[in-house]
């Protein structure tokens, strides 16, 4: 119970983590992980990154090439989702997971074996809340709404 005076934690003084991850598709029945991307962070502080590319061991269609600009010979030389899984679990810990409509890239995550339990917010959800007169909610639409500098809205 609060009291007067005393002042909550929110989410996003903690330590958090955003995380993204590029598939070969939208179905976790049949598509794979293709890249992971994470990033430690509390308020404005970078904690640390997580990257791996992950080998899905079939040929990646020329659309998601061209979405992700992800290539084959990238993926090829990477090592399976089992060989990293490990890893991105220690490095998210129990922190909350952030990230733009989380819920398909925790579902990617589950089927692959990875089942995470870390409270998870999703920015496409909040940006609909708090940018309510946003043309679209996309990155892409966001990114230019907002006026941010960035390269590749898919990695």
């Amino acid at each position: 119970m609060l009291r007067l005076g005393d002042s909550p934690t929110l989410p996003f003084q903690d330590v958090c983590v955003s995380l993204d991850l590029e598939t070969t598709g939208f179905d976790t029945h049949k598509d794979h992980i293709i890249e992971i991307g994470a990033v430690k962070f509390k308020g404005n502080s970078d904690l640390g990154t997580f990257h791996s590319f992950i080998n899905p061991y079939r040929t990646l269609s020329a659309f998601i090439t061209q979405f992700t600009g992800i290539t084959q010979s990238e993926v090829d030389e990477a090592p399976s989702f089992g060989l990293v899984a490990k890893e991105l679990e220690t490095f998210i810990g129990n922190s909350p997971v952030i990230g733009h409509n989380v819920s398909f890239d925790l579902g990617f995550l589950a089927a692959a074996g990875l089942n995470l339990s870390n409270p998870s917010y999703d920015t496409f959800e909040m940006a609909s809340v708090f940018l309510p007169s946003a043309r679209g909610y996309s990155q892409v639409a966001l990114i230019r709404m907002l006026q941010l500098d960035h390269e590749r809205a898919h990695r």
